[in-house]
């Protein structure tokens, strides 16, 4: 089985996936009213549709030169998995935020573990039939439909038949701000993410890249599901007090310190038998994964702290910085690869070069956050 390849598929669909509607399947949490609610959705669907289009286009025409960058050819037929699970991620946010927007919060938790843990379980069931990369594919695909499933069983309907092209327009206009700065700067943090694992394999191979996705992976399965679950029901809620004029420096410092007592002791753990815990749970072939774990978990920490300063970001208006914050953080996080690169062998110095620009980095956004809901 072909792992590296998977996660050099996967890097691609999670950067695009990002810019698959725009942003605006997070403006339906935002909505005033029913209304607005029903355009945001009609405009999310919209774009996700021609995104997909366009990314099928782009594949079709230069996959060839994009999979003999990667230096693996074999990835190739694995490409047209990317917008096939655009569509499917895309249509699943957007369901997922609808019923976060309606208070179906159980539909929204049931979609969500069939997505994820769903994954997960799928994948050791046509591992032991077959492991293959294509049955990783498969099995995320199938994870995503019994997700959008659970959404079709609450789904949301609407009395509303007819909408004109007025209220179209102007409902684009007062989220189009929103919409271009936020998918602009969360676009450029995923390419900061999902593109350096790919670049770091361009160095040291695909193998590399797998061992590298292994130990991300492991450490970001209970962090995705908090974060999902705090980023969307906290920014309603931050949204709802904001709209009421309330503080909102009371609900930011307790869910921070909540993530923070929840995440401490596993952190610790990590640090400290990081290789042993990978070695006895999924075999010696992966204690090298272990030993990255050890050096990337406080950035994972850290970035999952901040998720309730990036959240509010929206909410207090400030999505012209957080784009130009995120360019700032490419810029040099590249600059730290290029320059760690040319003066050291191997790839540790790169991932600790790497870890303390990323915990300096959050704490950064985090005290400007905290001083700007603060005043």
């Amino acid at each position: 089985m072909d792992f590296g390849s998977y996660e050099q598929i996967n890097s691609i669909l999670m950067m695009v996936l990002l810019i698959a509607t725009m942003r605006f399947e997070t403006t339906l949490l935002l909505a005033k009213n029913d209304y607005e609610f029903i355009i945001l959705r009609r405009i999310a669907f919209g774009i996700l549709f021609s995104m997909v289009s366009v990314v099928s286009l782009i594949l079709l025409f230069s996959g060839g030169w994009l999979t003999h960058w990667l230096k693996n050819p074999a990835a190739i037929h694995y490409l047209f998995w990317v917008p096939v699970l655009l569509g499917l991620a895309g249509a699943r946010e957007i369901g997922y935020n609808s019923l976060i927007y309606s208070n179906r919060f159980m539909g929204a938790n049931l979609s969500d573990i069939f997505r994820s843990s769903g994954n997960s379980v799928l994948r050791i069931i046509t591992g032991l039939i077959q492991a293959s990369t294509e049955s990783l594919f498969i099995s995320r695909a199938v994870s995503l439909l019994v997700a959008m499933v659970t959404i079709f069983l609450h789904r949301i309907t609407s009395r509303i038949k007819k909408i004109s092209s007025k209220d179209y327009y102007s409902v684009l206009r007062k989220y189009r701000s929103y919409s271009f700065f936020m998918s602009t700067g969360i676009t450029i943090n995923r390419i900061s993410t999902y593109f350096i694992p790919l670049l770091l394999s361009s160095y040291y191979g695909a193998g590399f890249l797998g061992l590298y996705a292994m130990a991300n992976g492991t450490l970001n399965l209970p962090a995705t599901v908090l974060r999902k679950s705090l980023n969307t029901v906290y920014l309603k809620e931050a949204a709802a007090q904001h709209n009421r004029s309330e503080s909102l420096l009371p609900l930011f410092r307790s869910v921070t310190v909540f993530i923070f007592g929840v995440g401490i002791l596993p952190l610790l753990a990590v640090i400290f038998w990081g290789p042993a815990l990978y070695a006895t749970i999924l075999g010696q072939r992966w204690i090298e994964a272990g030993h990255i774990s050890q050096i990337i978990v406080i950035w994972i920490f850290l970035s999952l702290l901040a998720v309730p300063s990036t959240a509010i970001i929206s909410v207090i208006r400030m999505e012209r910085f957080y784009a130009i914050f995120q360019a700032i953080l490419l810029i040099t996080r590249l600059i730290t690869i290029f320059i760690i690169h040319a003066f050291f062998s191997g790839y540790s110095p790169v991932l600790i070069g790497l870890v303390v620009h990323g915990v300096l980095f959050n704490l950064l956004l985090m005290s400007i956050i905290y001083f700007k809901i603060k005043a």
